[in-house]
């Protein structure tokens, strides 16, 4: 899966073959809004396409259907751990809540808060991965530390 811009166009999510090198769109993505997902069984895409809601399309092809469950301010981690769920964290300052999403009930349960060891200046954590045991797991995040000086008696 590749996912492209063709001058003006919007974006859209190409299959690739190997061992031809050619490309074909993916019926459904045009207009993909960010990244996208691939279900650990390969069957199954989640993504947000133009401003709807993000939502899974099969591979082989069919309809889009919105996630249940999500919520516009969650952001959807990387799909490794099993194919019936997926991980979203809502990104907001330290901690940052992870939450299981049910992909056929929409039922959120909490999975995972994380917090750095050290909070100065965080903010924006994100890019969180985990292995499919779900308890190995890495993520980025930003820091701003500022030093404020008093000046008196300036001329």
């Amino acid at each position: 899966m590749l996912s492209g811009r063709f001058g003006d166009q919007p974006g859209q999510l190409l299959r690739l073959d190997l061992a031809t090198g050619e490309t074909a769109p993916i019926p459904g993505t045009s207009g993909i809004a960010g990244n996208f997902e691939i279900s650990p069984d390969g069957q199954w895409l989640a993504l947000r396409v133009g401003n709807g809601p993000t939502s899974l399309l099969p591979v082989g092809g069919g309809e889009l259907r919105p996630i249940p469950g999500m919520r516009p301010e969650d952001e959807l981690l990387p799909w490794t751990m099993e194919t019936k769920a997926v991980l979203v964290a809502t990104i907001g300052p330290p901690p940052t809540r992870i939450d299981r999403i049910d992909l056929e009930t929409g039922d959120r349960t909490p999975f995972r808060e994380v917090m750095p060891p050290d909070t100065s200046g965080v903010f924006g954590m994100r890019g969180f991965r985990f292995l499919p045991d779900g308890k190995t797991f890495g993520y980025t995040f930003g820091v701003q530390l500022d030093e404020l000086y008093l000046v008196e008696n300036l001329r």
